[in-house]
């Protein structure tokens, strides 16, 4: 699934253990709620306002702070050591209003 567009999908609780998004646009996407482990892949993905709230993606190898920093997450959003959370965090959406 590397190199692929997925932008705007709702993936929300899918299992996507082990699944490689590698170089993948994800914008807009709404990953919340998945499954994950340290298999799945972001590296090089575009993630503008993919919604990463509440994932714990410590474990992920090749997710770059310029990606976290286009990414929508919150304070339950785990991110790998050295990747610090943005202070555009929480995103807000057409829908919170």
């Amino acid at each position: 699934m590397s190199k692929a567009d997925f932008s705007r999908v709702n993936f929300s609780n899918a299992n996507l253990k082990g699944v490689n998004l590698s170089f993948s646009n994800i914008s807009r996407a709404n990953l919340s709620g998945t499954l994950i482990d340290e298999n799945f892949s972001l590296e090089g993905s575009y993630l503008f306002l993919t919604r990463i709230e509440g994932l714990n993606l410590s474990a992920l190898k090749g997710l770059a702070q310029w990606q976290v920093n286009m990414a929508c997450g919150n304070d339950n959003t785990q991110l790998p050591d050295g990747l610090t959370q943005p202070t555009s965090w929480p995103c807000k959406f057409e829908t919170d209003e």
